[in-house]
């Protein structure tokens, strides 16, 4: 935004996450298979603690997630998170 609270197009950003996101993606996928064969590996080891069982599932989840909003890092809309850190490291 400039002062005048308008938004404008910030060229620079737009050139550096150009560069940046399919490498971030690619990374990205790896540490994701890793975590879900992790993940995996631990589950068919366990038997009836039910706690463990819950608490890997949710790391599934948290996984699964974060890795959705880095797959989407350059949609329009979504991620805007990602979006407001850039727009103020960029100030």
């Amino acid at each position: 935004m400039d002062e005048n609270g308008n938004v404008k197009e910030d060229y620079e950003a737009r050139t550096f996450t150009d560069k940046v996101f399919e490498p971030i993606k690619k990374a990205s996928q790896v540490v994701y298979e890793n975590i879900l064969s992790d993940i995996k590996d631990e589950q068919e080891h366990i038997e009836d603690d039910y706690n463990r069982k819950s608490v890997l599932n949710d790391k599934t989840m948290k996984a699964i997630d974060c890795f959705a909003q880095i797959v989407n890092i350059d949609n329009p809309s979504s991620n805007s998170e990602f979006k407001n850190e850039l727009a103020i490291l960029n100030k």
